[in-house]
């Protein structure tokens, strides 16, 4: 995994992108991991695992019958999140 502290990430960005599509690229700042840029295919494939794995707990508890002590409201409710960012929705950002 390739590394850029922040100013460079700043200063370099459309590296930064170019890095990207072929490996994840940690961004440092302080010396501190503080964020990870991602090419939109590995973003997806990340979703869809979450995904997957959160219907299949899903699906183990009701076919256990111990559906009752999942929290399937959590359950659900990441579901729906992981299909909003799925489909592509961004919020407007709040930056002054």
């Amino acid at each position: 995994m390739s590394s850029f502290n922040a100013t460079d990430a700043k200063n370099r960005f459309g590296l930064v992108l170019d890095t990207a599509l072929r490996e994840p690229v940690t961004i440092v700042k302080q010396g501190r991991e503080v964020a990870v840029v991602l090419s939109r295919d590995d973003y997806a494939r990340l979703i869809e695992m979450e995904r997957r794995a959160l219907k299949a707990e899903l699906q183990e508890g009701i076919a256990s019958g111990n559906a009752g002590k999942l929290d399937v409201a959590r359950i659900a409710a990441k579901l729906d999140k992981t299909k909003k960012k799925k489909s592509g929705k961004k919020k407007k950002s709040s930056r002054a």
